[in-house]
């Protein structure tokens, strides 16, 4: 955002110390940032806790870090995220079982939701509705279908190759449009931040720490290639 502080995040500042060694300050940064309801944080601990490389491992101490970066995620409807905390759970613990939200899991909780168009002069018969759901195989399926009807022809778009090789940044505005819909069905009203205003929040970031760059998990010192 424009007038953001130029100063990074307390989940940066975990990672940062991280980076630079000091793993003590960093677990507790992280653990400051995870509880006060930072995803990544939760994650970057579980991650920590089961490769064994700077802390003991600790599967049980992983297990419980992944739920809480996976429910995080899955309050602040951030799906993809949700998603990478799921898989990176099976892959590494070798275990099929989906992270659970109360008794749902992660497949279980998606729902349908609906757009109705704002054509308010039409007849109800005749008005139409977008549709979005994510599928058990994570994958999104976007529909156009006549207000009262089902949806029978919709557009499939992959989550893991097609649309988000081919066309960058679709799967992520499928996603906002999805939560979006999904907070104003359950009342939610909530900003969700732009594009514009994610790219100037990193701008100054960048500009106030040229040294660093984010990985897509922590911040790491720029090496001079």
């Amino acid at each position: 955002m424009a007038n953001a502080p130029l100063c990074p995040r307390m989940g940066s500042v975990g990672a940062a110390y991280f980076n630079d060694g000091y793993i003590e300050d960093a677990v507790k940064w992280l653990n400051i940032t995870a509880n006060a309801g930072h995803g990544d944080s939760a994650f970057m601990l579980a991650i920590l806790n089961i490769d064994g490389e700077h802390l003991p491992k600790n599967p049980t101490q992983a297990k419980k870090y992944y739920k809480q970066a996976f429910d995080i995620h899955m309050k602040n409807r951030d799906l993809a995220a949700a998603k990478e905390v799921d898989d990176h759970y099976k892959e590494t613990l070798n275990d099929n079982r989906e992270l659970k939200i109360g008794e749902c899991t992660m497949t279980e909780e998606f729902e349908e939701v609906v757009f109705v168009t704002d054509d308010r002069d039409k007849p109800e018969d005749e008005r139409m509705s977008l549709r979005i759901i994510q599928g058990g195989n994570q994958d999104w399926y976007v529909s156009v279908a006549p207000v009262n009807e089902g949806a029978i022809n919709g557009v499939r778009i992959c989550t893991s190759g097609g649309a988000i090789t081919s066309h960058p940044g679709l799967v992520s505005a499928i996603a906002d449009a999805y939560t979006a819909l999904h907070n104003a069905k359950h009342g939610i009203r909530e900003h969700l931040p732009s594009r514009q205003e994610l790219n100037d929040e990193l701008e100054a970031w960048r500009r106030k720490f040229p040294g660093y760059e984010f990985d897509g998990l922590s911040l790491r010192e720029k090496f001079e290639e």
